[in-house]
């Protein structure tokens, strides 16, 4: 879809217009926002920005800052036994459950695939150093379990982060482990998904405004996105009903 969009900006506007590529990446923006695969998101940026002559760690950069204004995550350290999250807190949660317990990693994709949906990735986490942390936990594979292996490989600023993130749990029964994280992964794609949705819905307006051909292959994404946000607030309200529906196994440790 990002090829697709993209060359059909390309062909309704001047490219040679100052105003009118910043309109185009200002478009673009989202939709490499939600191109899972970096590879696949890095090679689009970088094609992108050749076309239209613009430097690719400039594109980069504005594709962080709308990273972090969509994802407007707080730092703010959860309290001991709090379990009410916020959808700002989500990615802080969610990582501080995962660096405790690896395999409720397994838990929450398989609830992610129940649904249809992608397994968790590291452009699930808006916020830099939480995408960094995960990325990082992830291949260190077997090696995941070492805090001590993940701070040598991480930047300090980094580091930091994951000292506190480390201190943000409280003992939990393994059941309530697995709850606690298939819950905080469904939140944080669903943020992701509405977030998404938002975007794209706000393309289809202008698009039909300006009777683009696009604007109906925009409305049909746009009612993929509703079917997986109605999806996944189906799954979140079994599980806080206390249906542990997909867990297999509790022994997590």
């Amino acid at each position: 879809m990002v090829e697709f969009v993209f060359q059909r900006l390309l062909q309704q506007s001047d490219p040679q217009d100052a105003k009118e590529r910043a309109q185009i990446v200002e478009r673009m923006l989202p939709l490499l926002r939600d191109v899972a695969n970096p590879v696949e998101r890095e090679a689009y940026a970088q094609q992108i920005a050749r076309t239209l002559h613009i430097e690719e760690r400039t594109l980069l950069a504005r594709l962080h800052r709308a990273e972090r204004r969509a994802a407007q995550v707080s730092q703010e350290p959860i309290p001991s036994g709090q379990r009410a999250v916020t959808a700002a807190d989500t990615e802080g949660y969610l990582l501080s459950l995962l660096l405790r317990r690896p395999r409720l990693l397994e838990h929450v994709n398989e609830a992610l695939g129940e649904i249809a949906l992608l397994p968790l990735h590291g452009q699930d986490f808006t916020d830099p150093l939480h995408r960094l942390l995960f990325e990082t936990w992830r291949a260190a594979g077997d090696k995941a379990d070492s805090h001590e292996q993940l701070l040598r490989e991480l930047p300090p600023v980094a580091a930091e982060r994951l000292d506190s993130l480390l201190g943000k749990w409280t003992d939990l029964a393994d059941e309530q482990w697995v709850r606690e994280g298939v819950l905080a992964g469904l939140r944080l794609r669903l943020r992701n998904l509405k977030q998404s949705e938002a975007e794209l819905r706000t393309l289809t307006r202008q698009a039909q405004e300006e009777n683009l051909p696009e604007a109906a292959e925009y409305g049909k994404a746009c009612l993929e996105y509703a079917r997986a946000i109605l999806q996944i607030q189906h799954a979140m309200t079994r599980y806080r009903g206390g249906a542990v529906w997909l867990m297999k196994e509790t022994e997590i440790d």
